[in-house]
């Protein structure tokens, strides 16, 4: 089967039906195609005696389709699983949303309302997500009744990113809708399918000559980078600081948070930006994408899978959400930079007493990763690694060495982060009271 397939279960009552029909709209608005399907526990007979179709079934017709201006309609004499009716007749679609089927092994989210009951049918840790009217603490993530939106943003990151297919004409990309990027790629590959040693995760095709610099016809590079996501790692409290480091205003009562001020400076260098947090909090709104862990539990690198995972470019620059001096300078020359590397990242400069945790003195938190990454960070986690450079070894990476960062930044400034009362104190002592 395909076509992911998601239940949404709850008690009768609870609203189910109705936050359906809120997601399937907000779906369709985003350009997807949506199939649903009802579960009817109750054996509702909805082919009714003495009509032609209940006459065909009666005569031993396994199966009878109505056809009419308005649209058909299947009848069958038994009942199919779940899987065998979205795989058999949805299949085309981009995604199919089941109401009911609570004991499915497939992704279920669980409407739920408090005066109707606040017990939940299925166990937390089964389920995708809990949509309430109620406060509710768990591993997996909580939406209103209301957050039709966040639902939807959660099921786009699980189960309808689109292929990665990047369409330029003479350097300038060309924006696709996620139907057409299936369409390129499943065409493509079905043409390399024939050809020998055509078979790859990455595919590179060039029609015509590429951007010329001199008369001799030598490559050259186009003038504008390719596009770029920005990911913000804004995952909760932090122990040491007992608060949400997001929430702090090193530049005073009136300045923006950090992770206010750290969305910003990305949009001034990527197209999109995407905040990773563990769950959903209490936070000011910001101009940016909010994708929850896939993978909660695993840290810092599963947040980095997550926004990769998210994203829709090949390239994403990570930063976390509390580097307060970022140089925006600095990440603009990072993102200009010819993308021939999976990961790119700053070497800092030595220290005779650099502290065992960072040997490799990087800054993992200030880098650019490729989607190339995902496969080796998957792989790393399975594996029960957790340092960040784990998968290093299996991918291209470009340090960025101080002489060259430092032009931009000779303090090193960009890489210094609140991680204690002192690291804040020190922070709002340079910053209070200036432009962010």
């Amino acid at each position: 089967m395909s076509v992911p397939v998601v239940c949404f279960v709850g008690k009768s009552g609870s609203g189910k039906t109705t936050f359906l029909e809120k997601v399937i709209r907000e779906l369709v608005a985003r350009g997807y195609r949506v199939g649903a399907i009802k579960h009817d526990a109750h054996g509702t007979e909805v082919d009714q005696p003495g009509k032609d179709t209940y006459r065909l079934r009666q005569a031993g017709a396994s199966r009878v389709i109505l056809s009419s201006p308005q649209g058909f309609a299947l009848f069958g004499t038994e009942e199919l699983p779940l899987e065998a009716l979205a795989s058999r007749y949805l299949d085309d679609l981009d995604i199919v949303l089941a109401e009911g089927f609570k004991r499915s092994a497939l992704p279920r989210i669980e409407v739920a309302r408090a005066e109707r009951s606040r017990e939940l049918l299925c166990g937390p840790e089964e389920l995708l997500a809990v949509v309430s009217d109620f406060p509710f603490e768990g591993p997996c993530p909580h939406f209103g009744l209301e957050d039709a939106s966040g639902v939807v943003e959660l099921l786009e990151t699980r189960f309808l990113r689109p292929p990665d297919v990047v369409l330029r004409v003479d350097g300038r990309e060309i924006p696709l809708k996620p139907f057409v990027r299936r369409m390129i790629a499943g065409a493509v590959r079905g043409l390399l399918a024939g050809l020998k040693d055509a078979e790859g995760r990455w595919i590179e095709l060039d029609i015509g000559r590429p951007p010329c610099t001199d008369p001799e016809g030598s490559p050259g590079v186009p003038v504008d980078p390719p596009p770029l996501t920005g990911i913000v790692l804004a995952g909760g409290a932090s122990r040491r600081l007992g608060t949400d480091k997001a929430l702090l205003r090193p530049w005073g009562e009136d300045g923006p948070t950090l992770l206010e001020a750290t969305v910003r400076r990305l949009a001034r260098v990527c197209e999109e930006v995407i905040v990773v947090a563990d769950r959903p909090r209490p936070r000011p709104a910001v101009p940016a994408r909010t994708v929850y862990d896939l993978l909660p539990g695993s840290g810092v690198l599963g947040a980095i899978y997550t926004g990769l995972e998210a994203c829709h470019t090949l390239h994403a620059l990570v930063v976390a959400c509390d580097l307060p001096f970022l140089s925006v300078t600095l990440l603009q020359d990072m993102a200009a930079r010819p993308r021939d590397y999976d990961v790119l990242i700053p070497r800092l400069s030595p220290e005779p007493d650099a502290p065992s945790a960072n040997p490799e003195r990087v800054e993992p938190l200030h880098a650019i990763y490729s989607r190339a990454c995902l496969e080796p960070i998957r792989r790393a986690l399975e594996a029960g690694a957790r340092r960040i450079v784990s998968f290093f070894p299996y991918v291209r990476v470009r340090y960025l060495e101080p002489a060259e960062w430092s032009r931009f930044d000779p303090e090193g400034l960009s890489f210094r982060n609140v991680n204690t009362p002192e690291d804040l104190a020190y922070a709002e002592r340079i910053l209070k009271g200036k432009e962010p």
